[in-house]
C-alpha cells in the first residue's frame, strides 16, 4: 500500500471528486455490504448490498457487478439481481474463495443475516435461495441476528450472533446447527473467526467485553478485554494477517481499540482523530498493519500500525470525506485497492487506493 502524504488522500482514497472513485445511488436506504472475492477470477467484482427499510414495505438484497481493472471504477448499469425479504440485513457475507470453488462452480454463495440465516446460490442468470435456517423452531423465540463470520479454514463453521446472547455455528452443507451457546451476559453484538485456525472466534456485546472461544472446548471462554466504562462493544475483527491483533469499537466512541491478545490487558492503540463518533472498521486484507475507519461526519481514513509506535503518535495517513455519516464499510479481499462505503443514506461509494 503506497502512502503520499504531500498528495493527501487523491492518491489513496480517490479524494474528494470523481477522480479514482464510484459512486451511485440505490433505490432504498442501505445499510449491509460485503464483496466477492471467488468471482474476481471469472472477471467481475461482485458486490452484495443490503436495504435498511423501517416499515411493512419490505427489504432487499442486490447483486452489483463491476469491472475489475477499470480506472476509475466501472459497474455493470444495471443490478444483477434483486431478492426482497421482510427484515433488514445485518450482515452479508460471501463464502471464503477456494480453488477448488473456482473450478467447481460458477455459483457463489451468499450469507445474509436477518431474522433468519440466510443462503443463496448467485451465478450470472439466477440468485436463488438455497435455505432459510433458524436456531429455534418456535417462532415465537426467532432472536434478530446481529452480525456472522465464515471460516477460511473449514467452511463448514459459519457462526451467528444474536440479541438472545446466543452465538450459533452453523454447518452451511448440510443446513444444521453444529453447536450453540450463551456467548455473553446481553445481546451478542459482532463475532470474528481467527481465520488462521478452524477453532477460535471472538465476540463482543452490550456488556462490555471481547471474549474469545475456542470450538473443541466451548465450557468457558477468556475475557480479553472489559470496557472501562461499561459501553457496549459494537464490533470486533480479528486481523486475518497476523492474529495476534484485533480490533473492536465501543458505542458513540471517536476511538477504535486495537488489541493484541498476547497482552490484552493494555490496548495496543487507540485509532480515531475526528470528533464524530465512528461507525465501521475494517482491517487490511492484505497487511497486517493497515485499517480503514469511518465515522458519522463521513470521514474515511487509512491508519498504519507499528508495534514500536506509542500509542498517542498512531496517525491517519490518508483521508476523504464524504456527502453524509458513513455507516458502513467493506475492503475487498481480492481486489485490496478497493474498499467500498455506504454513505447515508443510500449512496454507494467505491473508493480506489
Amino acid at each position: 500500500m503506497s502512502r503520499d502524504p504531500e498528495n493527501g488522500l487523491k492518491s489513496a482514497l480517490g479524494g474528494g471528486g470523481s477522480e479514482g472513485q464510484l459512486q451511485w445511488q440505490a433505490p432504498w436506504p442501505l445499510y449491509a455490504v460485503a464483496w466477492c472475492a471467488a468471482s474476481s477470477a471469472r472477471g467481475l467484482a461482485r458486490l452484495a448490498l443490503g436495504s435498511f427499510i423501517d416499515g411493512p414495505s419490505g427489504n432487499y438484497i442486490q447483486i452489483v457487478d463491476l469491472v475489475p481493472g477499470s480506472d476509475p471504477p466501472k459497474r455493470q448499469s444495471e443490478p444483477r439481481h434483486t431478492r426482497s425479504l421482510v427484515y433488514p440485513c445485518t450482515k452479508l457475507l460471501w463464502e471464503p474463495a477456494y480453488e477448488q470453488s473456482l473450478e467447481r462452480s460458477r455459483r457463489d454463495r451468499l450469507a445474509s443475516a436477518s431474522d433468519f440465516l440466510r443462503l443463496w446460490a448467485v451465478s450470472e442468470e439466477s440468485m436463488v435461495l438455497l435455505a432459510s435456517l433458524k436456531a429455534s423452531n418456535r417462532p415465537e423465540q426467532t432472536a434478530p441476528l446481529t452480525a456472522m463470520d465464515w471460516n477460511e479454514v473449514d467452511r463448514s463453521a459459519l457462526a451467528t450472533a444474536s440479541v438472545d446472547t446466543t452465538v450459533a455455528v452453523w454447518d452451511p452443507e448440510l443446513g444444521r446447527i453444529r453447536t450453540q451457546l450463551i456467548a455473553h451476559d446481553n445481546a451478542v453484538y459482532d463475532i470474528s473467526f481467527d481465520q488462521s485456525t478452524a477453532h477460535h472466534f471472538v465476540t463482543c456485546g452490550a456488556d462490555g467485553s471481547v471474549r474469545l472461544f475456542d470450538l473443541r472446548s466451548l465450557d468457558h471462554s477468556t475475557v480479553l478485554y472489559e470496557s472501562p466504562t461499561s459501553n457496549p462493544l459494537l464490533r470486533v475483527s480479528w486481523n486475518r494477517q497476523n492474529n495476534h491483533y484485533l480490533l473492536t469499537l465501543p458505542s458513540r466512541s471517536r476511538l477504535a481499540v486495537v488489541l493484541d491478545i498476547r497482552m490484552p490487558a493494555v490496548p495496543m492503540a487507540y485509532i480515531g482523530s475526528n470528533e464524530a463518533p465512528l461507525n465501521a472498521l475494517s482491517w487490511s486484507p492484505s497487511s497486517a498493519n493497515h485499517l480503514a475507519t469511518a465515522d458519522m461526519d463521513g470521514h474515511v481514513a487509512l491508519w498504519e500500525l507499528y508495534q514500536t509506535v506509542p500509542k498517542s503518535e498512531v496517525r491517519s495517513f490518508a483521508e476523504c470525506s464524504l456527502e453524509g455519516p458513513v455507516d458502513n464499510l467493506a475492503w475487498s479481499p481480492a481486489l485490496p485497492e478497493w474498499i467500498a462505503a455506504v454513505v447515508a443514506p443510500s449512496a454507494v461509494h467505491v473508493l480506489q487506493i
